[in-house]
């Protein structure tokens, strides 16, 4: 049995592309909203486009992984509520793997 994503919400740093694009669909194919993350809005918004016409939901976030102050920056954007898919109260942000971070909110 697969196990459900719904109401979860991915921070994936490695979907805009490959083998990370192909993961970011099947989460959320099993009901997960992704936030795409990286530093190439072009290659960004292309995996942001194919999700959504293959799955469902999701965002681009622009932020370079290998820059601390983004990291930082990136942290304290997705905890704030002005952003319509902030507009639940996120739980925190965990590791997940060394592509992807899970942010899990209440459904």
């Amino acid at each position: 049995m697969t196990e459900s994503m719904k109401g979860k919400t991915v921070l994936f740093t490695g979907a805009s592309r490959g083998m990370g694009r192909l993961a970011a669909i099947k989460l959320v194919q099993r009901g997960a909203e992704i936030l795409v993350v990286g530093h190439n809005e072009t290659r960004g918004g292309a995996a942001v486009e194919e999700i959504r016409r293959t799955a469902g939901p999701a965002e681009f976030l622009r932020a370079d992984m290998a820059a601390a102050a983004e990291v930082r920056a990136l942290a304290q954007e997705v905890q704030t509520p002005r952003r319509a898919w902030a507009a639940s109260a996120w739980r925190g942000l965990r590791t997940g793997s060394s592509v992807a971070w899970w942010l899990v909110r209440s459904g």
